[in-house]
This record gives C-alpha cells, sequence and structure tokens, in this order.
C-alpha cells in the first residue's frame, strides 16, 4: 500500500521530488488513490476511514497515518446484457463486457465495459444511446452480480463548439481532433475521446471540455479551453571521445510549426573526424486526411584516414507515411534511398575496406505497426506501447538483407 500513495518518507532522493513534504491536498489525493487500488483488487466495500497528520514532538516532522476498512473481498458473479432499443441485440454487443464471471470484482473493468457498450451501440448508429450499470452484491457468496442495460438517452445535439486559448495553434488543428461536429449528436464519449487526442498531442499544457445548455433544450455548446504549451526546443550539447576527440551537436525541433500542428526538426553533430546533418518534417493530417506524411534527408561524412586509411560520405533521403487501423493502433509504411561512398582508401588499408571501396546504393522498403496507449507521447504516466517493424533492402540497389524489430 505505501506504492500506492504518493506520499513518502523522508529521504534525499524524495526530497527533492518533494513527495516527503507534508501536503493536505496530497493527503486527499492518498485517500483516493488507496480506495480506486482497493476497488480494483475486489474490495468492493472498502473504505478509507481516517487519513491523519499529527505533527511530531520536535516540530520537524509529521506522522501519517491511514485506516482502512477493507471488508470482504468479492467476485463477479453471473454477468447479462440487455437492451431496451429493439434494434440494438444484446448478444452482439456481449464480446465488449470486459467483466467476467468468476474473476475478482474490479471497479475500474465495469467503467470499461459502460464504455465499451456505449461506443458498440454508437457505431451502429444509436448516437443517444445509454448504457445503466447494475451491482447486485451477495454477501454469503462474496459475489456481484453485473447487470448492463442500453436504453435510448435523451435526443441532445450539438449547437457549437467554441475553442478558447489557442492563441497560435491554428483553429482547424484542434477541431480535427473531434469526430463531431455542429449538428451532430452529442456524444459525451466521443468528446471524451477528443479531449485524450488533443492530449496526445503534446501541444497544451492543459486540455478542457466543459457543456454547457444551447439556445434549445435539446442543444449544448462545447466550450474547449486550452493553455499552449512551448513548442519549439533548441538543445545542444558537448563532450569527449577517446575515438574522436572533443564531439558536439545543436539540435532545433518544432513541434508545432506555424501553428500547424506540423513537426521539423534539424540536427548537426560532429568532431573533428565526423559531420552529420540530418533533417526530418512530418505533416499529421496530409491532404486533410487522417494520414500522416513525412520526410528525412541526411548527410554524414567520416574521416578515418589515421585509424583505418579511408573516408566515407553517407547522403539519402526517406519518405513516411502513417494511417491508423484503429483508434490506437497505427501503421506506416516507409522508403529510403541512400548513397554510401568509400574514398581516399590508404593502400595499406584492410582487405575489406579496399573491397569496398566505391559507391553503393541502398533502397530500402519498411513497414511498422504501433500500438500506443500511452496518455502523453513525451511525458506518460500509464499506458502501454509496443511497435513491430521490418524493413527489406533489395528493391534495386546493391545492398541486399531483412530486418525485424520489436
Amino acid at each position: 500500500l505505501r506504492d500506492v500513495i504518493s506520499t513518502t518518507e523522508k529521504g534525499w532522493f524524495e526530497f527533492l521530488k518533494g513527495t516527503s513534504i507534508y501536503d493536505p491536498d496530497r493527503m486527499n489525493l492518498d485517500r483516493e488513490l488507496l480506495r480506486q487500488f482497493y476497488l480494483k483488487n475486489g474490495y468492493a466495500d472498502a473504505q478509507v476511514t481516517v487519513a491523519n497528520a499529527e505533527l511530531d514532538r520536535d516540530g520537524s516532522g509529521f506522522f501519517i497515518t491511514f485506516a482502512v476498512e477493507e471488508g470482504e473481498r468479492y467476485s463477479f458473479g453471473s454477468v447479462s446484457v440487455d437492451s431496451t432499443v429493439a434494434a440494438i441485440n444484446p448478444e452482439a454487443v456481449r464480446g465488449e463486457i470486459q467483466t467476467e464471471e468468476g474473476e475478482v470484482y474490479n471497479a475500474q473493468l465495469i467503467d470499461k465495459s459502460t464504455e465499451a457498450l456505449t461506443i458498440a451501440a454508437s457505431e451502429q448508429g444509436y448516437a443517444f444511446a445509454r448504457v445503466r450499470p447494475r451491482a447486485y452484491a451477495d454477501p454469503v457468496s462474496h459475489t456481484i452480480a453485473m447487470s448492463y442495460t442500453i436504453e435510448e438517452g435523451p435526443r441532445v445535439y450539438i449547437e457549437r463548439i467554441n475553442i478558447n486559448g489557442n492563441t497560435r495553434t491554428k483553429g482547424y488543428v484542434i477541431r480535427r481532433e473531434f469526430r463531431l461536429a455542429e449538428g451532430d449528436a452529442y456524444n459525451p464519449l466521443l468528446v471524451d475521446k477528443a479531449k485524450k487526442r488533443l492530449e496526445r498531442l503534446g501541444l497544451f499544457e492543459k486540455v478542457k471540455v466543459a457543456r454547457r445548455p444551447g439556445a434549445a433544450q435539446d442543444r449544448v455548446v462545447l466550450d474547449v479551453v486550452l493553455v499552449e504549451k512551448s513548442t519549439g526546443e533548441l538543445s545542444f550539447g558537448a563532450g569527449f571521445s577517446t575515438a574522436e576527440g572533443v564531439i558536439g551537436d545543436i539540435s532545433i525541433t518544432e513541434r508545432n510549426l506555424m501553428g500547424n500542428g506540423q513537426f521539423l526538426r534539424l540536427k548537426l553533430s560532429g568532431s573533428l573526424e565526423r559531420l552529420q546533418v540530418d533533417l526530418s518534417f512530418t505533416e499529421p493530417r496530409f491532404l486533410d486526411m487522417n494520414l500522416a506524411a513525412g520526410f528525412d534527408l541526411f548527410h554524414k561524412e567520416i574521416d578515418q584516414t589515421s585509424e583505418s586509411g579511408f573516408r566515407s560520405r553517407r547522403t539519402g533521403a526517406g519518405v513516411r507515411l502513417g494511417f491508423p487501423l484503429a483508434e490506437n493502433l497505427w501503421m506506416q509504411t516507409r522508403y529510403n534511398l541512400s548513397r554510401d561512398e568509400i574514398y581516399d582508401l590508404d593502400p595499406n588499408a584492410s582487405a575489406a575496406i579496399l573491397e569496398a571501396e566505391g559507391l553503393t546504393w541502398t533502397s530500402l522498403v519498411g513497414t511498422s505497426i504501433t500500438y500506443d496507449l500511452r496518455d502523453h507521447p513525451k511525458s506518460p504516466t500509464k499506458g502501454m506501447f509496443f511497435q513491430l517493424s521490418n524493413d527489406f533492402a533489395g528493391l534495386g540497389g546493391d545492398v541486399q538483407y531483412a530486418r525485424v524489430q520489436a
């Protein structure tokens, strides 16, 4: 349970993080974290009855005490789904339910099942459908039976979507993350998904989507309030290597180029023996479609005359095109063409280097599949990330190989 709460005992590392400093708001957060932990692990009746902080005798710190009434541990009992919407077949959407009989009770799975059923109903054309989960606890068998009812909700339409706080980011960059527009049926889950997509862009410190009544009873207005963050980065570094001597690099990155949500990076690095330049650009909505297109240019020169008796030069370019397969599943295809040259050879260089002298062309095609459930692309606090990629060189050119990475 100590790992669940955010407050920590005094220590050097904890002091630097600030988690060992007494904070009443953090105690309230810890109280909720404890409650959620129990609700996810079978304790449906768990309560944090006491969250107390007492100053020690010398006044240098606090003793923090949490008292918990766990109650009995429950498992899921029978699970049923029914629908008052005649056109929705309960059995057809039953597979969306994540609460399974015999499994340990988990309140989070109830929320996920409710969301999944609502989305399934919406995908069948019932944007106003809502799902009511009901739990029936049996204290004797320590089981909780679940019932999900799909019913027709009130018909509400979006009158207007207001966007505030985007002093730099253009409005269409924000609106395209909504799968809703003015006049569409209001669906709270689709609005929440749009909010999460805006947060994952990495362009905003804060994203808030509020709902308020519109001009008519069946109309709502969505107010999107944003706090933009700095999206430009300038970084540089220097060091020393026994192989290259003094080394350095400088990088300029902009993740919201001209407010269009485009990505641009220019990086220069080198030493007395090496020079490398990389340029990368990505348009996340190519031709106003849900396609991410980009290109990469690179050039690298290495002088190894003193160590291995040769110089090398590599120049190339690549193009990328990515598209979604599902909400969090992404596929990318790419093509790279590079020109490698080994020249200024020392007659005493190794046989392998002498054999590699001249020009070599590499023509490479590749694909990658990415499954990303992170809540933020740069500083995630939860979720998961998985990527599988494969490359094949041999579509023309002088080099042939295959590579798979996970």
